[in-house]
């Protein structure tokens, strides 16, 4: 708390000697006394010298819960002083530095302000130096350049499954099946599979019926409410001259406001718990049976299989017969390997072929044909082709 400059004080200057510097001090207003410990200070410190308390305006002493939080500002400080004492000129020093708080109208400590400003900007480019370096690298990974490759080998594989058209019996709800006959297949198409029935039918679960009201139930529901009722309330109040007093070396005096704790009636709310019971519907549902039967059916199941493969030469089909009840199901699978040299490192790289490409590769393969890889800085393989990029 600043205390004003009286007219006495003022009358003590003689305007013909007034210098710059005085007129500044008288501006400024005189020494002020810390609301936390009474110490007096200096008109131009910031923070008390004694404790450590930052300086406030009468505003902010008059507000609600100011003294506790001067109390906490100040065994803060303290704390920090005692911990680290080589670390700061005086307590005033460590005030600033660690609440860096002020009176309004004053300026921020300016070696904190600095160091902050600091911090901010190396923060800042380093960000960027972060983010420009995955830029580039992300660029520079995916830039590619082109390899000259040879084919080492083609490869190729191809299989025949042979199916044949076999009666079953599977067990099926009689209610959702139809009995139906048979079309065999003639060269393998043109089929139907059958159902008929068999027999041994026997009573099983199906499920449950519909949801239907079968009378009433009981439930217990949250049914809390929130009362009034008068209680007691604190709180912190200034009281005007109530603090410590000085001495202004002009035989006046100046005292400081105080603060006091007091109580008073208020009204509260509380919630009260509460559980109620009330009827609610009851739904239930039947069980449900139906026949479950055995039936004779038709379906394709593979009895053996054929394969035939091959390193750099024409593909062919491995030899099998079929009769009017079975079919045959064909696949095929291609394979290309290209070694190649990227910056002194030879390497290789396999990829699948389609059908249409495998006569292609297989002649360069012979030829000694090229084969064009386009290459990322990582070392993976983007694309190739026989034919040279522009």
């Amino acid at each position: 708390m600043r205390l004003p400059v009286t007219p006495e004080e003022k009358a003590l200057v003689d305007p013909q000697v007034e210098t710059k510097e005085l007129s500044e001090l008288f501006r400024q207003g005189s020494d002020w006394l810390c609301t936390h410990c009474q110490g007096g200070n200096a008109r131009n410190d910031t923070h008390c010298s004694s404790c450590g308390a930052p300086q406030y305006n009468e505003s902010a002493e008059d507000a609600t819960g100011f003294a506790g939080a001067h109390r906490r500002m100040a065994s803060k400080v303290a704390k920090a002083v005692a911990k680290a004492p080589t670390t700061y000129k005086d307590i005033s020093a460590a005030a600033r530095r660690i609440t860096n708080k002020v009176r309004p109208g004053r300026p921020k400590d300016p070696d904190y302000a600095a160091g902050t400003q600091r911090r901010q900007i190396a923060m800042i480019s380093g960000a960027a130096l972060l983010l420009g370096a995955i830029l580039w690298f992300g660029i520079w990974a995916t830039s590619v350049h082109t390899v000259e490759g040879q084919v080492d080998q083609v490869s190729w594989e191809r299989q025949v499954n042979v199916e044949a058209w076999t009666h079953v019996q599977v067990r099926n709800w009689r209610h959702q099946t139809s009995e139906r006959a048979e079309i065999p297949p003639r060269q393998g198409r043109g089929e139907r599979a059958g159902m008929a029935l068999i027999g041994n039918c026997a009573r099983s679960y199906y499920g449950e019926g519909p949801r239907y009201a079968c009378g009433t139930t009981s439930e217990q529901y949250d049914c809390s409410y929130t009362e009034s009722y008068q209680g007691t309330c604190s709180g912190t109040r200034s009281v005007p001259g109530g603090g410590a007093c000085s001495s202004n070396g002009n035989g006046s005096f100046s005292c400081g406001n105080g603060s006091e704790s007091y109580s008073y009636s208020c009204t509260k709310s509380r919630r009260v718990p509460k559980t109620c019971t009330r009827d609610v519907t009851k739904y239930c549902t039947d069980p449900v049976y139906e026949q479950k039967c055995d039936y004779r059916t038709q379906r394709w199941q593979q009895v053996r299989t054929r394969v035939s493969s091959g390193l750099n030469d024409s593909p062919h089909w491995p030899e099998f017969e079929t009769s009017d009840l079975e079919r045959a199901i064909k696949t095929e699978a291609y394979g290309l390997r290209v070694s190649y040299i990227d910056r002194n490192k030879r390497d290789s790289v396999s990829r699948k072929l389609k059908a249409s490409e495998y006569q292609d590769y297989r002649a360069a393969k012979h030829r000694g044909k090229t084969v064009w890889l386009q290459v990322n800085n990582l070392g993976g393989v983007r694309s190739y082709g026989l034919t040279a990029p522009p």
